[in-house]
């Protein structure tokens, strides 16, 4: 995996306090490059979608990372859900999932369907790590509806992996 260095001074205090421009960078940064490792996973047949749900902290930041995401991803698709739900904080990627149809009609985008690509992203600050560490994360789904789902029978789905909690 490849490091990330933090941009900007690191403060440490023992009080929570954020340094808001490196944190905005930064996290532009760490969501573009999760989009570049996620889109880099999948692949894309002619027929199929490239959804994109980022993590949407504030509009000022989304706007900045739209921008800088449709520059090298011209052919996804953007959700934003800041016009509908306001600034939900961390919980803007469980927002949009729990209220896909609405978020997608609103961002004039069609409904999704069997085998579409859904890159869900997200960065932000570590508190438990308070000064110069960040985390981030992204996720792909391969979007799959309810008569599909029902479609398969036993010997046709994936074999369900046993997850061990890690102490």
């Amino acid at each position: 995996a490849d490091a990330f260095c933090f941009r900007g001074n690191a403060v440490h205090r023992n009080v929570m306090r954020m340094n808001a421009e490196p944190v905005f960078l930064n996290g532009i940064e760490l969501m573009l490059a999760g989009l570049r490792s996620a889109a880099a996973s999948i692949d894309v047949q002619p027929d199929q979608r490239v959804v994109v749900v980022p993590h949407q902290p504030s509009g000022k930041l989304l706007k900045a990372l739209l921008a800088a995401a449709r520059v090298e991803f011209p052919g996804f698709e953007y959700l934003n859900n800041l016009k509908l739900f306001g600034n939900t904080i961390s919980s803007s990627v469980p927002t949009v999932l729990a209220r896909l149809p609405e978020v997608l009609d609103a961002n004039h985008c069609a409904p999704l369907r069997d085998g579409d690509h859904v890159i869900l992203l997200a960065a932000g600050i570590c508190m438990e790590e308070i000064g110069d560490h960040m985390s981030s994360g992204h996720a792909c789904l391969q979007w799959v509806t309810n008569s599909v789902a029902d479609d398969l029978s036993e010997s046709d789905a994936p074999p369900v992996q046993e997850v061990v909690p890690v102490a």
